[in-house]
């Protein structure tokens, strides 16, 4: 029995099924038809993002961008798409059927705009990855360098701010730690979303200090998500009474006390009239 010939298969075999397991996370395998993701994209995303793609600052972000077309694999724009971004205006259209039944072509159309980027290269992210940075450092960092751009709780464009939400949620829980570390490491060109990493960077952050900014945003995301869940579960905050002729809330009881005391005013002041009108009348009888 030729036991070499039996080695040499198994490990052929073992290293195949290693890259299709990569491949399927990191690499960019969907096929698409790419003029009718042009068309679902025109229709359903160029309102936010701009017909090129581009995004508008304050509002949407640039999609048809080499860095982010250089970090983002396929799976993860085709989740991006499917998932939306609960919280802002990023809709999940899972929930539209047009759109679901032909994700793989709108990722095909977006993933076509690399070829217009000269210099792109896509980026293998490292899904095992898992920053075990100072969360306290990271958050001091984040407070000096990435709030003013992005909220103080990484909210994005609902705290009126130019960056997006790097503290929502699902946003943080769909990319794997890696995602976020190389965006800290090249930035996004075209935007005010520059490099951090050492001299080149705007921050010139070490290693280290962007792990500590990866731990931070980590737990911030899980933070994030239980307000929101806490939110979505609580009470109305507004107080409110039921009488015989149905629910009454506390802006309507000020309004109706504010509209009866108004009310009371007028009728004393009337009668404070009336009353001097007669004194006068007596007085001038006599």
């Amino acid at each position: 029995m030729n036991y070499k010939l039996y080695i040499g298969i198994a490990l052929m075999t073992t290293l195949l099924m290693s890259s299709c397991s990569e491949e399927s996370t990191t690499q960019n395998l969907i096929i698409g038809d790419v003029s009718n993701g042009k068309t679902l994209f025109e229709t359903n995303c160029a309102a936010c993002h701009q017909m090129d793609g581009k995004g508008k600052t304050g509002f949407a972000p640039s999609l048809n961008n080499i860095d982010f077309l250089a970090i983002a694999n396929d799976h993860l724009i085709k989740r991006f798409i499917l998932e939306g971004r609960p919280g802002t205006t990023m809709i999940p259209f899972k929930s539209n059927p047009n759109v679901a039944e032909n994700v793989d072509d709108i990722v095909a159309y977006m993933r076509s705009w690399s070829k217009d980027f000269a210099l792109y290269e896509q980026i293998s992210l490292d899904y095992e990855w898992k920053s075990n940075g100072d969360t306290d450092n990271g958050k001091a960092l984040f407070v000096n360098y990435c709030a003013a751009c992005h909220g103080a709780e990484g909210q994005g464009y609902s705290a009126g701010v130019p960056g997006t939400g790097i503290g929502n949620a699902s946003f943080v829980s769909m990319v794997p730690d890696d995602y976020i570390k190389q965006t800290l490491v090249i930035g996004r060109v075209g935007t005010a979303m520059k490099s951090f990493d050492g001299a080149k960077g705007v921050a010139n952050l070490t290693n280290n200090e962007m792990n500590d900014v990866v731990a931070f945003l980590r737990t911030k995301g899980a933070y994030n998500k239980l307000v929101a869940t806490a939110a979505e579960n609580s009470e109305p905050t507004t107080a409110s009474y039921t009488f015989s002729g149905g629910l009454v809330t506390i802006p309507y009881l000020l309004l109706i006390i504010g509209v009866t005391t108004l009310a009371l005013i007028t009728i004393i002041y009337s009668l404070s009239v009336i009353n001097k009108l007669q004194r006068g009348i007596v007085q001038e009888s006599r």
